[in-house]
């Protein structure tokens, strides 16, 4: 029996329900329908589409959700296709140069390595990388602009790319300006340390997050141990020199379907 047999996703405000989306696309998960997982992010934009239009960004988040889930099913073309649409809406309702852009030309090149298109997908990161820097040396720049940039320049691909030193002092810069208190600014910090080898940094910062501090005092001694959020502790208790690894443009984190509503970073 289709799972999705008698579910009707006429109304948006329906299937944009993260709670309902984060239960069925678990449950899907956990039974190995991915076809149905693409049969139901296909609806979710379809029905957006028809209820609010192409320049929403809940159709341009329903665009991104069934191109990745597409890709993970090894569609790649079609996924290029929709992540070439999602570029092109972006620099149009948010500016050509905008941080929204910038991720959609992330996402892209991502797509296009998958597919064999390297020399295109490395001239998208290039790019990113040259706004991000620009938007970085502002002196206006936000703490945001300076994670963003180390950030990419931490988990760009190809490696060549990555400058893990110039993403240090900008992941220092974004800590202090942010006091402390932003744990995905103290996690690009922690990666940015094991990127220049020096590991015994990295997990000194990852544990003075406030995220671990919290779970430290509620945990038991052996859950606190591990630590739960992205980079990880146990990333960091080697004694070898860090290895740049074939990650995905969003760093270390997994991209497995039932991640999906919860990748953005």
């Amino acid at each position: 029996m289709h799972i999705l047999s008698g579910v009707s996703f006429g109304r948006a405000n329906h299937i944009n329900d993260k709670w309902h989306q984060h239960k069925m696309i678990d449950f899907l998960s956990r039974l190995g329908r991915y076809d149905e997982i693409e049969g139901l992010y296909r609806q979710m934009y379809e029905a957006n589409m028809k209820t609010l239009g192409e320049n929403s960004t809940q159709v341009l988040r329903s665009l991104e959700l069934l191109a990745e889930v597409l890709l993970n099913r090894g569609k790649g073309s079609e996924a290029e296709e929709l992540f070439r649409k999602n570029l092109e809406l972006k620099k149009r309702l948010f500016g050509r140069g905008s941080a929204q852009a910038m991720d959609a030309m992330i996402s892209l090149s991502g797509t296009l390595r998958s597919i064999g298109k390297n020399d295109e997908a490395r001239e998208h990161v290039k790019r990113a990388i040259m706004n991000r820097r620009r938007q970085a040396e502002k002196s206006s720049a936000t703490p945001q602009d300076l994670n963003s940039f180390a950030w990419l320049l931490l988990t760009c691909e190809p490696v060549s790319l990555r400058e893990p030193h110039t993403a240090l002092s900008a992941a220092q810069k974004a800590v202090q300006m942010s006091k402390n208190q932003s744990p995905h600014m103290l996690d690009t910090l922690a990666l940015a340390y094991h990127r220049v080898d020096d590991n015994e940094q990295a997990i000194k910062i990852q544990k003075s997050t406030p995220t671990y501090e919290r779970q430290a005092a509620s945990s038991t001694p052996r859950r606190a141990s591990k630590g739960s959020h992205h980079p990880g502790l146990s990333r960091y208790h080697c004694t070898a020199p860090a290895k740049p690894t074939s990650n995905s443009m969003r760093g270390d984190q997994p991209s497995s379907v039932r991640s999906l509503l919860e990748s953005s970073r």
